[in-house]
């Protein structure tokens, strides 16, 4: 059932009902597209920032492997490379951000939404087979942008984690040529930047985007319904 504002008489509201249902549709659509696109950009970017820190990796593990000298021009390369990768990341914080704390919220909506329509037990209305195809159609959406947006949030610090295994390796043999003081002190600066890196992908800073998020959502959700349940069965 539509609720007309009661301005509106009774024998006009059969005209107003396909602009209502019109204008329902287009806010969904709109919202829907909207989304679909802040998700798109920041997997991409996601996506990319992974690839390029795994980049960085493989050309270290390469130098350990082809037993290339560690010179101060090539580790100063390092350092600066590894510098516009940790400003690159703050950028996309910066730009992207807000946006991505927008979309999860809109998300943990769809996912409320959804599960107070499926337990909700006094509206014959709710338990249509439309309704009930909308809400898993809503329900499904929302839960493979989740787990894309985790795994590419997740795949960055994945290869962060690797790239610092690597930096241990090439500190060891490093250590082992013997090189001049002043290279080493370049080397242990570059050290000192990778291990002490913390490149994250976040939500505005309110959260950090990979696996441990589902986790929580989950939990949340599941909190939600024993409550929403519990209510139900006291009316």
């Amino acid at each position: 059932m539509i609720y007309f504002p009661t301005l509106i008489p009774r024998e006009e509201k059969a005209q107003y009902l396909y602009l209502v249902l019109f204008c329902i549709d287009y806010t969904y659509l709109f919202s829907l597209i909207t989304g679909g696109f802040i998700f798109l950009i920041c997997k991409n970017i996601y996506k990319a920032i992974g690839d390029i820190v795994n980049a960085y990796r493989v050309k270290l593990k390469r130098r350990i492997l082809s037993n290339v000298p560690w010179t101060i021009t090539a580790m100063s390369n390092d350092i600066s490379f590894f510098k516009s990768i940790i400003l690159m990341v703050s950028e996309v914080e910066e730009a992207f951000g807000i946006l991505v704390l927008l979309l999860y919220a809109t998300i943990m909506c769809v996912f409320f939404n959804t599960v107070s329509v499926m337990l909700q037990q006094s509206h014959t209305f709710l338990k249509a087979p439309a309704t009930i195809i909308y809400n898993i159609g809503n329900f499904l959406t929302a839960t493979i942008t989740v787990i894309q947006m985790s795994h590419y949030g997740s795949h960055i610090a994945s290869q962060i984690q690797c790239l610092k295994r690597e930096m241990v390796v090439c500190s060891d043999k490093f250590i082992r040529s013997s090189p001049p003081k002043s290279t080493m002190d370049v080397f242990h600066y570059l050290f000192e930047i990778v291990m002490k890196s913390q490149i994250e992908v976040t939500g505005y800073g309110l959260f950090v985007i990979n696996y441990s998020l589902i986790l929580a959502i989950v939990s949340t959700m599941i909190t939600y319904s024993v409550l929403i349940l519990q209510l139900d069965n006291k009316k």
